[in-house]
């Protein structure tokens, strides 16, 4: 469970460093591509954010077997 727990942890900053690298530049300099940025950075972030639910999903779970 420990091993789920560092591969969602490990995605999160993957994505984190995705849109800190090419999606937020893209936003800030109007880099026109399809699909549009902010499109792609609202998609990311949620993306981001369900993984963090999961980990704190996993977190729940060792912290509950660890009794």
């Amino acid at each position: 469970m420990l091993l789920v727990k560092l591969a969602l942890v490990t995605a999160v900053a993957a994505m984190g460093l995705y849109n800190n690298s090419r999606l937020v530049p893209a936003l800030e300099h109007g880099r026109v591509t399809q699909p549009d940025p902010a499109r792609r950075l609202r998609r990311a972030v949620t993306v981001e954010a369900v993984l963090m639910v999961a980990v704190m999903l996993v977190t729940g779970l060792l912290v509950g077997s660890a009794t």
